[in-house]
């Protein structure tokens, strides 16, 4: 039975491995592997324990991909709304740019009058 059960522990180590890589395409297939790993358990019959660990992994996996898609959101929202901001203060530098311009075009004008003594 020992013997049998190296192949599955050698899976199963490879499937937590995959899983601190990262990525979401990771994470799919690592829940894929932790599917299949559980069919061949349930293959065996007597271990009903590491299916139960197996399933609990499997939740806790599908509750951080949730997690994960949630924070993805929350920061391309926040990168939106960044990128708008350096829009508005692109547009603003070019306006007060302009401003300059034509001060310095006015002053250049005018005439200096001597100072008054």
């Amino acid at each position: 039975m020992a013997a049998e059960l190296e192949p599955l522990k050698a899976e199963w180590l490879g499937a937590e491995k995959a899983e601190d890589t990262g990525g979401q395409t990771t994470s799919l297939n690592t829940t894929e592997d932790l599917l299949e790993t559980v069919k061949k358990l349930q293959k065996e019959g007597s271990l009903e324990p590491q299916i139960e660990d197996l399933i609990h992994r499997i939740n806790e996996l599908q509750q951080a991909k949730k997690r994960s898609s949630e924070e993805l959101g929350e920061a391309q929202a926040l990168q939106e709304a960044m990128h708008q901001e350096l829009d508005s203060l692109n547009e603003e530098k070019v306006h007060l740019e302009e401003v300059l311009c034509k001060k310095q075009a006015c002053a250049k004008d005018t005439p200096k009058s001597p100072p008054m003594s």
